[in-house]
């Protein structure tokens, strides 16, 4: 696709604008129906990145570089796509939610490698939910009530701070600097959480790990847990950063979570097809079962049969107890590995890490005691002192 459009506010060539509406029609049309069939309930539209990249070069550029100017040209050419055109729905392009999904691995960043040129770019990055807040809802734009002539004033909300209008009232015949009473049921508003990313423990340098923060809008809200394993696609923002003493020449930065994937699903969501109940049925009726699951674990290390053996027994996990009293013990394994430097024990421990679905390496170069288990700090997400799982809470 020619790339024949000089956008001024983007500062790139890019197709024109009706290209960009065929683009929308040949590439997300089921993400267009899917939007107008649940529209107000839900308001996301899927932009699949490949298909981007398929499509133009310069429309690939402008996304992952300009986002947020090239954001209204994509919502105002997505207003003439034909499924939004033909409904009978009153759509106004601040009710669209666009979401960017399947960035390329060359695109994917590690949290510490986030400097100043990512600011205002589109990264991908993966860890897991150190810690999140609860889903409420945030005021985008606010509606005050003068209450000296009644007029409805609207303010864009831009930061944590609940600005209230500058100039005063907008009513010629007013005018005042206040009071103003805010207006919760003409405010705009939407779901809104904020999360801590943390890189994970098998990856980190040093002894502390690096995290960042995550903001969630909409319809992203409240579908993650602590300790599940995401990679997330997101617009990498910055703010002053703020102290007791007031604000400070840092800048924090966050991202602007644009779509979530978790990287691992749990054991329970886990769907065995006819075909893969009849495999497993097979297999078991094999008489060396037994030795073809040890030659499975860390097949490039030779020998350690009866370690390996352990390591089995421990995935499969031991016999469930019941105590006299009606407690239940789940029948955990240990398992502790000793001897000389390079003799294959880190090998081992990261393979029987990649069979488990909640597997964390850490290593004691890298963890405390409080680093492994969990500590108490002050919640970085505003809602006071926390109990921080760490690496022991997250795989149990």
């Amino acid at each position: 696709m020619s790339d024949n459009w000089y956008c001024e506010e983007v500062g790139l060539n890019i197709p024109e604008l009706k290209r960009i509406t065929e683009f929308f029609d040949l590439y997300c049309e089921d993400s267009t129906i899917n939007f107008v069939n649940n529209y107000p309930d839900k308001k996301t539209v899927y932009i699949d990145f490949r298909s981007v990249i398929k499509f133009s070069l310069g429309l690939e550029q402008a996304i992952i570089n300009k986002y947020s100017k090239i954001e209204p040209v994509l919502k105002s050419a997505l207003m003439g796509a034909k499924m939004i055109m033909w409904s009978n729905k009153d759509i106004t392009p601040k009710d669209i939610e666009l979401q960017i999904t399947n960035l390329p691995p060359h695109y994917k960043k590690g949290i510490r490698e986030i400097r100043k040129k990512d600011i205002g770019k589109i990264v991908c990055v993966d860890g897991f939910i150190k810690s999140r807040s609860q889903t409420r809802p945030k005021i985008l734009k606010a509606a005050f009530k003068c209450l000296r002539c009644g007029h409805i004033n609207f303010v864009t909300q831009n930061s944590r701070k609940l600005e209230e209008p500058f100039i005063g009232c907008e009513n010629e015949t007013c005018g005042k600097k206040g009071p103003f009473d805010i207006v919760i049921e003409e405010s705009e508003l939407t779901d809104f959480q904020v999360m801590k990313l943390q890189e994970m423990p098998d990856s980190m340098i040093g002894t502390k790990p690096y995290d960042i923060a995550l903001e969630f809008k909409g319809d992203l809200t409240g579908l993650i847990e602590a300790g599940e394993k995401v990679t997330v696609i997101g617009l990498v923002k910055s703010r002053l950063a703020t102290t007791k003493e007031g604000k400070t020449c840092q800048l924090e930065t966050f991202i602007d979570v644009m779509s979530a994937e978790k990287a691992e699903s749990d054991y329970s969501e886990c769907v065995i097809t006819p075909e893969d109940k009849e495999a497993i049925i097979k297999l078991s009726q094999r008489e060396d079962i037994r030795d073809l699951i040890i030659r499975s674990i860390a097949p490039s290390v030779y020998g350690y049969e009866e370690i390996k053996e352990g390591i089995a027994l421990q995935l499969f996990t031991g016999v469930r107890k019941v105590l006299p009293d009606g407690t239940i013990l789940r029948g955990n394994i240990n398992v502790l590995l000793v001897g000389d430097p390079s003799t294959a024990k880190s090998q081992l421990l990261r393979k029987a890490v990649t069979l488990s679905t909640r597997g964390v390496f850490a290593s004691g170069r890298n963890a405390s005691a409080a680093g492994l288990t969990a500590a108490v700090v002050n919640d970085e997400l505003g809602e006071g002192w926390t109990l921080e799982g760490l690496s022991l809470i997250h795989i149990s």
